[in-house]
């Protein structure tokens, strides 16, 4: 068990944004960190901090706290040597501590600590004059190695990928612009080997697999694998965003939790417009999922994605039209034998199927892993097999795309409502075999026209060889 010298409570909020929570660091003495507190609020208006990853950043100055008390003593530190103590606390967390019991992370997972103190100690300057941990340093492009300055560029190109400003800055090709970068960064490696994993759910097993499933369980799973959803993304549903069109094929709305349009009517029967959060609100006195905190059992998270015609919505995009079908009618089943059966206390589409205290209860993350593993199990599937995990749907939409349809990326790029195209490459998994016949088609569609003259047969005379 770690050693510890703080813990962290969420606390409800009633008032404002309802349903939020938001996350207390307790100090060693029992007293609440007013500072942390005051930086989580900032970062959850302002920057609209995740629930999750507000969580996580908090969590990250906690165990920074533990270091300097259980560690260094909890003595005062001089301003110059605020750093050395930040690296300290890095390699702490990568390696290890006897002390605190901390076992070695990943150095991604060290970094996210390293940033969460970083971005408190800035927040904590800017607003209160302290002095910062994690000074940045700002250097011209042309005063960097070449190595630093190709690192430099490559950032810049997957910059004007997704930010429609990058254009303003200045152009670094012609030897102009600066680079700032905190005196500690440190880097995680990135040999590029992951890539080469084969992340989807087998194809040959995927049929199986859904038809082991019950109704509710089909209607989910086939949203990851047919639709191409994360695992969160389905359970912001409401029941009014699955509808069927005149060609049999279901059409499922993807809206913003929180920003997301949306219709109803009030008790007197007047018809309300508004967005998601305001109709939870009004409604049931409940917040977005993706606003409970981490701990919430109702928390769902929400990544962010690409909406359609500038609105805060989209719809999924059916991989192949029979699975729109077969959606369409296990939905009719599902709603006459389940979801109509459930008391009118929220309005989302997935919720608990059993005959017990909890029925009707809105699904969570949780309840749908566990009905993965166990279809698995069911087919003959482990979860150490490669892609056997409910990301592994989204994998596997994007191979088919990738093998099968050969679509364009920029096309996935919509498909799979990515707002950045670096996203989507992700899952644009070409196979050795697709690409072995892509070239042999691509030669056989040639080949009749290519002059004799260039081919590599007639450069030798059979003696010669």
């Amino acid at each position: 068990m770690q050693v510890t010298a703080h813990s962290i409570i969420e606390l409800n909020i009633s008032e404002g944004a309802i349903g939020n929570s938001i996350p207390l660091l307790i100090l060693q003495d029992g007293s609440i960190s007013f500072l942390v507190l005051l930086w989580a609020q900032h970062l959850m208006l302002h920057e609209l901090t995740s629930a999750k990853n507000l969580w996580t950043k908090v969590c990250g100055v906690g165990r920074f706290y533990d270091f300097l008390i259980l560690v260094k003593g909890g003595k005062r530190i001089p301003n110059n040597a605020m750093l050395i103590i930040l690296e300290e606390f890095y390699q702490a967390r990568r390696f290890g501590s006897t002390t605190l019991n901390w076992k070695p992370v990943a150095p991604k997972t060290a970094k996210a600590d390293e940033e969460a103190v970083t971005q408190f100690s800035e927040w904590c300057a800017a607003n209160l004059g302290l002095p910062t941990l994690n000074a940045v340093e700002r250097k011209l492009v042309t005063s960097l190695n070449f190595r630093a300055q190709q690192t430099f560029r490559r950032k810049q190109q997957h910059k004007r990928t997704y930010d429609k400003l990058s254009h303003l800055e200045p152009s670094t090709l012609s030897g102009k612009g600066y680079n700032d970068e905190r005196e500690f960064n440190p880097k995680e490696n990135n040999t590029g080997a992951l890539s080469y994993i084969k992340k989807y759910f087998p194809p040959d097993r995927v049929g199986v697999f859904i038809k082991s499933l019950s109704i509710r369980d089909a209607l989910y799973f086939l949203l990851l694998f047919f639709g191409g959803l994360r695992a969160s993304e389905p359970l912001h549903l409401y029941v009014y965003d699955v509808t069927i069109q005149p060609d049999g094929i279901a059409k499922v709305v993807l809206s913003h939790p929180e920003l997301g349009p949306y219709r109803w009517f009030d008790a007197h029967g007047k018809a309300h417009f508004g967005n998601r959060a305001t109709f939870l609100a009004e409604r049931y006195g409940i917040g977005p999922r993706n606003r409970l905190g981490e701990k919430h059992p109702l928390h769902a998270g929400w990544k962010g994605m690409r909406y359609d015609d500038g609105k805060w919505e989209s719809e999924v995009f059916w991989l192949r039209p029979d699975a729109g079908r077969l959606f369409a009618k296990l939905h009719v089943q599902y709603m006459k034998t389940i979801r109509s059966r459930v008391p009118d206390n929220h309005p989302f589409y997935f919720v608990n199927t059993r005959l017990s205290s909890d029925f009707g209860y809105p699904v969570t993350l949780s309840n749908m892993s566990k009905a993965f593993y166990r279809a698995a199990a069911r087919v003959g599937l482990s979860s150490s097999d490669e892609g056997v995990n409910p990301h592994g749907g989204r994998h596997y939409y994007g191979f088919f795309h990738a093998n099968i349809f050969k679509t364009q990326l920029e096309l996935l790029q919509l498909y799979m409502h990515h707002v950045s195209i670096e996203s989507t490459k992700v899952y644009y998994n070409v196979t050795k075999s697709t690409a072995r016949d892509e070239l042999k088609k691509g030669w056989e569609r040639i080949s009749n026209d290519f002059p004799s003259s260039l081919r590599l047969d007639s450069l030798f005379h059979p003696e010669m060889v």
